[in-house]
């Protein structure tokens, strides 16, 4: 049995943020975590759970998950329905080279929840992939 926790990098050296889509493909990861980098994923679409250090996350789209850098997290996610979003990646140097002196206090605090559920959201054909800018508007 492998014992060993992998450290994964998705970042690019030469950016301070990266922003692509969720590999449809994932399905099942084994526990990872990422040291030089903070990850925001957002799904739209999808079925499973997202554990993050000792906690499981039900997957319920929309959602947004966070993930600190050193927080182990794994995937365990079904088939049906395929899941959809995106991952933006946020390095060190982003936080350092902001103007934002919120924006670091605020990501990287411990006590930042790792899930937020979000608002049944209006799809843009328009700009694909946008959807999660804005909210749907109940009509009663």
């Amino acid at each position: 049995m492998n014992t060993k926790l992998s450290i994964k990098d998705k970042s690019d050296n030469s950016l301070f943020m990266k922003a692509s889509a969720f590999r449809k493909n994932t399905r099942k990861t084994e526990p990872h975590k990422h040291n030089s980098y903070f990850e925001i994923i957002y799904l739209s679409a999808g079925k499973g759970y997202h554990f993050i250090d000792n906690k499981t996350y039900e997957v319920h789209p929309p959602v947004l998950f966070f993930v600190r850098k050193e927080q182990v997290h794994h995937w365990d996610l079904t088939a049906d329905p395929e899941p959809e979003g995106f991952v933006v990646i946020l390095k060190k140097t982003f936080f350092e080279q902001s103007l934002d002196g919120e924006l670091k206090s605020l990501l990287l605090q411990p006590g930042l929840s790792a899930s937020i559920a979000m608002k049944k959201m209006i799809h843009s054909n328009e700009y694909p992939g946008t959807d999660f800018i804005r909210y749907a508007k109940r009509k009663d």
